[in-house]
């Protein structure tokens, strides 16, 4: 499935990449992940559970999430148009 070492390399630092915007995420809002999470990103609003998280930096964070996942998505083959 994988090109090359290099491309093999790439997937992983990216899976990192979004694994740490992830914590950023849960740092920012002040709580420990829960399974039941349910997060939605229009590209300008986040709610997590129904409730708008009114925080730009949570909006910017989801922006890194997003295009990490689409690059995720690129590089194992997919299409380019990564969810949230």
């Amino acid at each position: 499935m994988y090109n090359n070492e290099q491309e093999k390399a790439m997937l992983e630092l990216l899976r990192t990449q979004l694994k740490a915007t992830w914590y950023s995420v849960y740092l920012l809002i002040g709580r420990q992940p829960a399974r039941n999470d349910q997060w939605k990103f229009d590209g300008k609003n986040v709610w997590l559970n129904g409730q708008l998280i009114d925080n730009p930096d949570i909006v910017e964070l989801f922006k890194n999430i997003s295009q990490l996942k689409k690059e995720i998505n690129y590089l194992e083959g997919g299409d380019d148009n990564g969810a949230v």
